[in-house]
């Protein structure tokens, strides 16, 4: 069934899903993989298995999981535009400080950088530190 072969081919499609946020279709289906594979994602073996599937960087429950340092040294380290969103999911305003303008972005993950063609935000409060 469409089903089946739909959560057969579940990671390909979240990758897909992750780099087309605005798409009707993943606006549709991740937050159905987030409730069916969030439940699932927190028992070990269930990952454990993923990974020996997938590789160490996979897609679970609408989210992307890096499980190489290397990788997520190069993600957390190069420029990003991203907003208040990391992946799909929004951050929670009362885990992150205020930032000068009112909004609760401060997480520097979260933060756009010039070079890729965002707001500065990233550089702002990487001096500060």
């Amino acid at each position: 069934s469409a089903i089946a072969v739909f959560f057969y081919f579940d990671n390909s499609f979240q990758i897909w899903a992750l780099r087309h946020p605005r798409n009707p279709i993943s606006q549709l289906f991740l937050p159905i993989f987030a409730l069916c594979q969030g439940f699932q994602s927190c028992n070990n073996a269930w990952l454990y298995a993923r990974r020996l599937k997938y590789g160490p960087n996979f897609c679970c429950a609408g989210q992307l999981c890096l499980g190489e340092p290397h990788v997520i040294k190069s993600a957390v380290l190069s420029p990003q535009t991203r907003t208040f969103c990391l992946g799909q999911l929004p951050l929670l305003r009362r885990h992150c400080p205020l930032s000068d303008d009112g909004c609760k972005n401060t997480l520097l993950i979260a933060m756009s950088a010039v070079d890729a063609g965002g707001n500065g935000d990233y550089e702002k409060f990487k001096k500060c530190m």
